[in-house]
């Protein structure tokens, strides 16, 4: 088990207190039910935009919860695909709850569970391929149906198994014993069997209270993630199995959702006049959204899903609000984005794009130069031409600092619209040329110096020999975003891609 710096480790945007946070909330918000005597479960859903890290949050959360209380977690969108959605949210309490199985009572309540849940899941068990039915229908729903079960499949009848409960009602007299046969009537009976299936939930919870071979507690923690990337049917299907079969006392749900995208959903299946919005409220007890996050923290976070490179970055030194700093390379890009009004999609789509060029830059020791580059870029998830200078501009979030040569150490400051000139000039001149600018103060001093170090690496070495008139790296920037329009795509706030083009 992790403690919890070693959860939260990499946490740039300080998560980890609103993870501490939610989870007295919810230990409080239970307590709470339970003073009051509501016989209810709680379900909170953890609302955030695409982009913003909430299965990275949902991640540490459950595993910060585990340390406390057992956890079962749920991916609804990879689970989808088996259409019954108890028999994700079984699979993922029984995987929770076997360290818990050392306890008789514990063992016994969760087969009372599963023997509850069989006639519920019915034809899904085995449509499951026989493999989760045959794992529900072990020592847990007693010894004799297990005894009686193994004995048919021993004979003619595995076929009857396996071809599903279709064939299997027509011959169930032949494979199952009494205790079979009483499964099945529960499942004839659905009004029942969801009774029978809540009590044997809220009697699990009450034993995993009392249970001395695990220290961690109850409530029992449900995590559900990607619930509004999944099919809206099955997410309706979902939220109906936890509200119908999981609302008892000592059982939490945490599901993430991003809510205009998962009210969108429902509008598919209902139509556009039904009120989504309000159909879902009633599943929820609380509604969570997770702190919104900066331009510039979402680009920290955005800037972790680009690998380790070699590949380094020049941009001028910087002043913010008034005092010398030294940036990352990802935190002077989300300055830059804030102060240029790039949108959260429009920023994920530059870092994402930003990779792909990290990722086919072929110059070795050459820098690249940041400030150009994010302006191309921008450019290009806008749709406008590829030349270095934004229209859009809010109030300036950072001066690059300028320093003279001249040794008296004078300094001019800018804003990073009056980098654009330097970056067109350096389009268009040789290095050999710009290596022998006499400017050295300002802006075209910043530029005489990169740039001349550019032409040290890349041609004043005894092992590499180019022309001195061939163009800086600059001046490929532009062809290469180009390129990378075909694979380029903008997430919008509800999470629909499409493709950026010129």
């Amino acid at each position: 088990m992790r403690n919890l710096d070693q959860i939260w480790e990499g946490d740039k945007l300080d998560r980890r207190s609103e993870a501490r946070l939610l989870e007295r909330f919810l230990l409080n918000e239970t307590d709470t039910l339970k003073r009051l005597g509501r016989s209810q479960s709680f379900v909170l859903a953890l609302d955030a935009q695409y982009g913003e890290g909430k299965s990275w949050f949902l991640d540490r959360f459950a595993k910060q919860l585990a340390i406390n209380h057992p956890v079962a977690f749920v991916d609804a969108w990879i689970d989808d695909a088996n259409n019954e959605p108890l028999v994700s949210i079984m699979s993922a309490l029984d995987e929770a709850l076997q360290p818990f199985l050392k306890s008789e009572k514990v063992k016994n309540r969760l087969g009372d569970l599963t023997r509850a849940a069989l006639p519920i899941l019915g034809k899904a068990a085995i449509s499951a391929g026989g493999r989760l039915a045959a794992r529900y229908i072990g020592d847990q729903i007693g010894k004799e149906a297990k005894a009686a079960i193994d004995a048919a499949r021993t004979k003619r009848n595995e076929e009857v198994i396996e071809a599903g409960f279709d064939k299997l009602t027509e011959e169930v007299s032949e494979v199952v014993d009494s205790a079979g046969k009483a499964l099945l009537e529960q499942y004839r009976v659905r009004q029942n069997s969801r009774r029978s299936f809540k009590d044997s939930l809220e009697k699990l919870a009450a034993s995993i209270e009392k249970s001395d071979v695990d220290p961690r507690q109850a409530p029992i923690f449900v995590v559900v993630d990607e619930l509004d990337r999944c099919r809206p049917d099955y997410a309706i299907a979902l939220l109906e199995s936890i509200k119908h079969l999981f609302d008892v006392p000592g059982v939490v749900f945490v599901i993430a959702l991003h809510g205009r995208q998962l009210t969108a959903s429902i509008e598919a299946v209902y139509g556009a006049k039904f009120d989504a919005t309000a159909y879902l409220r009633r599943f929820f007890t609380r509604h969570y959204e997770l702190r919104r996050l900066s331009i510039s923290e979402l680009v920290i976070g955005l800037f972790g899903d680009i690998p380790p490179s070699e590949v380094k970055f020049s941009f001028p030194d910087v002043e913010v609000d008034g005092k010398h700093v030294i940036l990352t390379p990802e935190q002077a890009t989300g300055l830059l984005l804030s102060e240029w009004r790039a949108t959260p999609r429009e920023a994920q789509a530059v870092v994402d794009a930003l990779r792909l060029f990290i990722s086919n830059w072929d110059h070795g020791r050459v820098p690249i130069e940041l400030p150009l580059l994010l302006a191309l870029l921008l450019n290009l998830v806008r749709g406008n031409e590829l030349e270095p200078h934004v229209d859009t501009l809010g109030p300036p979030e950072l001066r690059f600092l300028m320093y003279d040569s001249d040794g008296e150490g004078n300094v001019t400051k800018h804003t990073s619209t009056e980098l654009f000139p330097i970056y067109q000039r350096g389009f268009k001149n040789s290095l050999d040329q710009i290596s022998r600018n006499n400017e050295d103060h300002g802006l075209y001093g910043y530029m005489t110096r990169t740039l001349g170090d550019e032409y040290q690496v890349r041609f004043n070495r005894s092992h590499r020999i180019g022309s001195t008139e061939q163009l800086p790296t600059w001046s490929e920037y532009r062809n290469r975003v180009r390129e990378l329009m075909r694979f380029v795509e903008v997430v919008d706030q509800d999470g629909n891609r499409e493709s950026v083009s010129l």
